[in-house]
């Protein structure tokens, strides 16, 4: 299943997201998770767009985000600079996971860069370079992500779809591993793509990229043309993988051979795709954490309840015993007037709370037993038979 966007996949949605979004206007920014975004775009002739942009993918979504009750510190920071500016150009940073979008607005120009690989940042950075705002404070050996510093861009791979025939074979030729990670991790191609071309080329992924024949670094390299080209084509529809189930497990620009014999269904736009595939998953994901919250609301008012149905029932059982203590008390008045008024005279003629004890525990007063005279004066009774 796929999880995250490649950098093929990035350069098929710059071109999608410029038309789509170029000179729209933004109308309001939220941060709908710890590190999603939402920019609400107003389209003219076509309303409000909602722009997703999350850690592994960014899309142009259908499926509605509730915005947090209160707006978070980034989401300020990105409406102060970016509410009512205009898009004027969506890009990639070389073949990279890197996806910028020019604002130009009362504020300024401002770039807000979208990082799609680890674990994701935006970053929103003035025309100079210097960070304004990002997301999340980060920390790389080549470069340091924080506000008033400056931005610099992770080291740049290759891209495969400029790479000539001579320069690939010199790339494979000096790579230690096999054909497939030499593709997808040297050549920038992402696994998915990699495996891809190699079937597309009859190259066995598994053999030592140092180990190729001619013959096969041309047929690789004329099945990257083939990508690239493919990519072009107007009339190619991206498509949505589908399980046996109909549940979506991938989104491709195109269909591949690996998935010749799966169940696919096709979309209007790779946006789509992407939208289908990655905000249902996270619809699923919300919706389970929502009634994992809600079983344990549940179940803490069941404990609580529970609770208090045993202290009720505790202090029901004590208000029957202090009534029917009460009951004998009243019975017995005045058998208790006379024992308290003869433990006040024995202590009046000088007689120790332990000789009285002594001398009045285990006699009887009309039905209740004298258990104990204790020092503090109390009488502590018992009823007897």
């Amino acid at each position: 299943m796929k999880s995250e966007l490649s950098s093929l996949d990035v350069s098929v949605l710059v071109d999608e997201l410029n038309d789509l979004l170029r000179g729209s206007r933004v109308r309001n920014v939220y941060q709908t998770g710890d590190k999603e975004l939402k920019i609400k775009f107003f389209i003219s002739g076509k309303g409000n767009m909602d722009l997703i942009i999350a850690p592994n993918y960014l899309c142009v979504s259908s499926y509605s985000r509730l915005p947090p009750q209160e707006p978070t510190s980034f989401a300020m920071q990105l409406r102060k600079y970016l509410k009512g500016s205009f898009l004027e150009e969506v890009r990639q940073h070389g073949f990279d996971r890197i996806m910028e979008f020019l604002f130009r607005g009362k504020e300024g120009c401002f770039l807000l860069i979208v990082e799609l690989f680890s674990s994701g940042n935006v970053i929103l950075s003035s025309m100079d370079g210097k960070i304004v705002g990002v997301l999340e404070w980060q920390r790389w050996r080549h470069r340091r992500l924080g506000v008033g510093r400056e931005y610099r861009y992770p080291p740049g791979g290759v891209n495969p779809l400029e790479i000539d025939r001579e320069s690939l074979g010199d790339m494979l030729a000096g790579s230690n591993k096999n054909i497939v990670s030499a593709l997808a991790s040297e050549l920038n191609l992402g696994g998915l793509v990699a495996e891809e071309i190699c079937l597309r080329s009859s190259v066995n992924k598994d053999v030592e990229a140092s180990s190729l024949s001619v013959d096969e670094i041309n047929r690789l390299h004329n099945s990257i043309s083939e990508v690239r080209q493919e990519m072009s084509m107007d009339d190619v529809k991206p498509v949505l993988v589908l399980d046996p189930e109909g549940n979506p497990i991938n989104a491709l620009p195109f269909p591949f051979r690996k998935y010749d014999d799966s169940r696919v269904k096709l979309m209007d736009s790779f946006n789509q795709a992407v939208d289908e595939l990655f905000s249902q998953r996270e619809i699923e994901k919300l919706r389970s954490r929502m009634d994992k919250r809600f079983q344990e609301k549940k179940e803490k008012l069941e404990r609580i309840r529970a609770s208090q149905e045993e202290t009720i029932e505790g202090m029901e059982r004590e208000s029957v015993e202090m009534k029917r203590i009460g009951d004998l008390i009243y019975q017995n008045m005045p058998g208790i007037e006379q024992l308290i008024k003869a433990v006040n005279d024995a202590r009046d003629r000088g007689y120790s709370w332990d000789e009285i004890n002594k001398k009045l525990s285990g006699r009887k007063i009309n039905g209740l037993g004298i258990v104990e005279v204790k020092k503090d004066g109390s009488i502590l009774l018992d009823e007897v038979e």
